[in-house]
């Protein structure tokens, strides 16, 4: 069973809190460096117990870290799940009927599935890795906490220092295979049928020492029943979380593998779209260059006739000054 080694003491709003409560919302990654700190400022304070004390403090487990968090952060939905799982317990010991067992047994589920959630957003925030196993064992923590007892207290004030054990014989949404409260049938322990007493002066004399083991057993053997039931039903609590975590998973991967051919065909089409612009681009550069060539040719033929031209006008001004007076002389 866990202890709280260091429960934080509650502070009034005009109250500093104490350096244990300080740690208490420190994620695990940043504990033991801050544990330090505060060790080492205790000690110039000169409260040199106060700093050995704090130094003894463990890093808790992400698990840990995140149960003590819910219990600080979402108060009211802690308290909704004791409240259900009591409801549940009150119901399975026979103070109750089917429908509200199948009532509380969804209330306790939902509010399983909601703390779970919020544990992965604060691990997030904080930047732990809220994987699958740290959010099973905050899950097998709040189990145990809703069984009652030591753990419930100590989640309620945020101190647990250790990952609690799951109880092992108590039904926590399975109860589908075993049966509802009030169906089933009272244990038989007597292989032949009682034989009534012959008078009432033969009742009288019956050994009260038997008569009370005879209790005993009785009240002995209808407990391993109930533990052995309730050990069943918890079993297949486990593998319907796990079947139920499964088809999680097996969903998620659906949706990447949709979301993994939608961005495909996407690229696709892309592609082909470039290749088809670059296409038309590749035609369009082709008939720019060709006429490019052809206003190049015939810029070439434009001046070889100027050149023609030129010389034709130099032989006619020749021509001309040889015919005239000035020329002739």
């Amino acid at each position: 069973m866990p202890t709280s080694a260091s429960s934080p003491p509650s502070t009034s709003p005009s109250t500093p809190p104490s350096p244990a409560a300080q740690l208490a919302a420190v994620a695990p990654s940043q504990f033991v460096a801050e544990r330090d700190r505060l060790a080492a400022a205790l000690a110039r304070a000169g409260d040199r117990a106060g700093a050995a004390a704090l130094k003894k403090l463990r890093k808790p487990t992400r698990a840990v870290w995140a149960l003590n968090q819910l219990a600080r952060e979402d108060e009211a939905t802690c308290e909704a799940l004791f409240t259900a799982s009591d409801e549940l317990m009150a119901v399975q010991k026979g103070r109750g009927d089917v429908n509200a067992f199948r009532e509380a047994l969804a209330r306790q589920r939902g509010l399983f599935d909601e703390l779970s959630a919020l544990a992965r957003r604060l691990l997030e925030e904080a930047q732990e890795s809220a994987d699958e196993a740290t959010l099973t064992r905050v899950t097998r923590g709040l189990r145990a906490a809703a069984a009652g007892g030591e753990v419930r207290e100590l989640l309620r004030q945020g101190a647990l220092v250790e990952e609690p054990d799951e109880p092992g014989f108590l039904s926590f949404g399975a109860a589908s295979v075993q049966a509802a409260p009030g169906e089933m049938p009272a244990a038989r322990h007597d292989v032949h049928p009682k034989k009534e007493p012959a008078s009432d002066e033969a009742a009288s004399t019956r050994s009260p020492s038997r008569e009370e083991a005879r209790r005993e057993r009785l009240q002995r053997a209808q407990s391993e029943a109930a533990k052995l039931a309730q050990s069943a039903a918890a079993a297949l609590t486990e593998a319907q979380t796990f079947k139920e975590e499964s088809e999680k998973q097996e969903e998620a991967v659906r949706h990447a593998r949709d979301v993994a051919v939608a961005e495909l065909a996407r690229l696709r089409e892309a592609v082909a779209a470039a290749e088809a612009k670059a296409q038309e681009l590749g035609a369009l550069w082709g008939k720019r260059k060709r006429a490019l060539v052809e206003a190049n040719s015939a810029w070439e033929a434009a001046r070889a006739r100027a050149a023609h031209l030129d010389a034709a006008l130099a032989d006619a001004e020749k021509a001309a000054h040889a015919l005239s007076p000035r020329g002739r002389d």
